[in-house]
């Protein structure tokens, strides 16, 4: 999984929905058991562009896995509630 993180860097200049590279980033530091990292990535992708209501989706169910992973239920479930919405 970390020789993902450098590969999806430099993905990040070159996408035109670059929020996929910060998405497939947050997966990488998730397998790496790095949640916090995760969330900030998410958090980016959400910052750099406007999402899809399916791509939101999924980027609340990944943000919610790395919540939980935190032992933050209250707010892993509230981003797992926004995912069924």
């Amino acid at each position: 999984m970390k020789e993902a993180l450098a590969p999806l860097a430099r993905l990040d200049a070159i996408l035109p929905a670059p929020w996929d590279a910060h998405c497939e980033t947050e997966v990488a530091h998730l397998g790496m058991g790095e949640s916090e990292a995760a969330v900030q990535d998410i958090t980016r992708a959400e910052r750099v562009r406007r999402v899809d209501r399916q791509s939101r989706s999924a980027l609340s169910y990944l943000r919610a896995i790395a919540r939980l992973l935190m032992d933050d239920y209250r707010r892993g479930k509230a981003d797992l509630e926004e995912v069924i919405e």
